[in-house]
């Protein structure tokens, strides 16, 4: 029969590995210390709640192959990337296609806008389409290497990979418009950032 202290001991060990998958709670969501992305896994750099006005609209997760805590050092990192938002209330295609586009604004130079206005409007017309995404929905933007960028909703995919948006400046802007939401103040990049 096995002692008191060992069996403490092996469900804490037990309960350490299972809590080492989750690597936090924000608002109820339950973020993921990894996830997996073309084979590779990728590791959360950091997660943050996204407010617009007064209302908690998405906890927002940023995964990379590494750690990385400058925009910059994002940039550079080569490999898979991941945004994942998960809803926290629910939002109408229109008005994820109207938070698209002042966003992208807000987080692209001029010359950048006017260089990706077809990418632009294709998305803009994707969030359009979808109608609603409710609370508690999951969307990702993935960016693969020599692929692109891909997008999903709980899994299913917006559009086909055979039609992912080949720009790495386009993610870049997605990253901006992610981590330095105007209106969210440092401590939201800085979460996000790992730092």
């Amino acid at each position: 029969m096995r002692s008191l202290p060992r069996k403490i001991a092996l469900v804490c060990m037990g309960l350490s590995a299972w809590v080492g998958a989750l690597a936090a709670e924000l608002e109820g969501v339950p973020v993921k210390e990894t996830t997996v992305l073309d084979g590779a896994t990728l590791t959360l750099n950091g997660a943050a709640v996204l407010k617009r006005g007064y209302f908690k609209t998405n906890v927002t997760a940023i995964y990379l192959s590494e750690p990385r805590h400058t925009m910059d050092g994002i940039y550079k990192l080569h490999g898979p990337k991941r945004i994942e938002l998960t809803l926290l209330r629910d939002l109408t295609g229109p008005m994820l296609s109207r938070y698209f586009v002042a966003d992208f604004k807000s987080a692209a130079s001029e010359a950048e806008f006017k260089q990706l206005i077809p990418q632009v409007g294709r998305l803009g017309g994707i969030y359009s389409a979808i109608g609603k995404i409710s609370k508690g929905d999951v969307v990702r933007m993935d960016w693969h290497p020599g692929v692109g960028i891909t997008g999903s909703i709980n899994g299913k995919p917006l559009v086909d990979a055979s039609e992912a948006m080949n720009s790495e400046l386009m993610f870049q802007i997605f990253l901006r418009m992610y981590m330095m939401t105007p209106g969210c103040g440092p401590d939201y990049t800085q979460a996000l950032l790992g730092a």
